[in-house]
């Protein structure tokens, strides 16, 4: 996350562009509810994620749906069981963060819904086990290497005094297709 200091040095990720990225992969799969699962406005990650969302659904002509995760396993499971018991369930499900994900994915299960035919998912980060489940989880994931072995290189500029003003650098995720969106990773 950026700090509210202009002397700092920012390395991050584009949530925002993400967002559309998620909606964008779906859309092209013929999907148009779709429920973003989100985190808590008030943090940065979570209004730019929501925000890129719900821009790129109103650019589709899509109605934004949000289910309020809270950044957390608990808060997800519940928004998300509430979501897919309403009568405008939705085709597809964007998740803020990993933790959200676990919640959602066993709404989906207790729901007896399966994934991708009744639901599609394509979620943010990308944890070790996004792989391993059935389906292989889509996901969104930050370029964690590049964008540590970056700051490295900012901190030691900094230290060694060949440079002494801030430098804003954003990165794009990486959307690793597997098959919980409904496309055959390729």
């Amino acid at each position: 996350r950026a700090v509210d200091d202009q002397r700092a040095d920012t390395v991050i990720a584009d949530n925002l562009a993400g967002a559309r990225i998620a909606v964008e992969l779906l859309a092209d799969n013929g999907h148009q509810r779709i429920t973003f699962v989100s985190g808590l406005r008030r943090v940065e990650s979570g209004a730019e994620r929501l925000d890129g969302y719900e821009l790129s659904m109103k650019a589709h002509g899509f109605q934004p749906h949000v289910a309020q995760g809270d950044f957390r396993v608990d808060a997800a499971h519940e928004a998300v069981a509430q979501a897919l018991a309403s009568p405008e369930r939705p085709s597809a499900l964007i998740v803020g963060n990993n933790l959200m994900t676990i919640g959602a994915l066993g709404a989906i299960r207790e729901a007896g819904l399966r994934i991708p035919e009744d639901v599609a998912i394509v979620a943010f980060d990308d944890p070790l086990w996004a792989g391993l489940i059935n389906p292989p989880l889509t996901t969104l994931a930050q370029p964690v290497r590049r964008m540590a072995a970056e700051a490295m290189e900012i901190l030691l500029e900094r230290v060694g005094g060949s440079r002494s003003e801030p430098r804003r650098t954003v990165h794009t995720f990486e959307l690793r297709v597997r098959s919980s969106c409904g496309t055959a990773a390729g």
